[in-house]
């Protein structure tokens, strides 16, 4: 029964570490910003567009990453309650977690451009 869920598991493991990422990406890109980013007029840091653009995409990315582990979670439920096979390939989750994947990777593109437009 146990290697039943190792597909919902696997998918669940790689929506936490995007989560995980994505998270840590913002937390670094605000912490060192001043440092990034020399200060503008009256103390105003400005803050790239590109860079906004990524830290909108991994919050698309986190919250596109809790709708998969709720889904997952419901599906588990099924399984667990009804005794069927999960399904990790089920809608419900797959769609979720591609939106997920999409928005990681185009962060991570803005975030690479941000660093070519800040050093280029």
């Amino acid at each position: 029964m146990a290697d039943q869920f190792e597909g919902v598991k696997s998918a669940a493991d790689t929506a936490k570490q995007i989560i995980a990422l994505s998270t840590g990406v913002i937390a670094l890109t605000v912490t060192f910003l001043e440092k990034l980013v020399s200060t503008g007029v009256g103390g105003h840091i400005p803050i790239p567009w590109a860079l906004k653009v990524s830290w909108i995409l991994y919050g698309l990315s986190l919250l596109f990453g809790l709708f998969t582990l709720m889904a997952i979670t419901g599906v588990t439920n099924e399984a667990v309650t009804t005794g069927a096979t999960p399904d990790a390939m089920r809608k419900s989750i797959v769609g979720p977690a591609v939106l997920m994947v999409i928005s990681f990777l185009a962060a991570i593109a803005f975030t690479i451009w941000t660093g070519f437009v800040l050093f280029g």
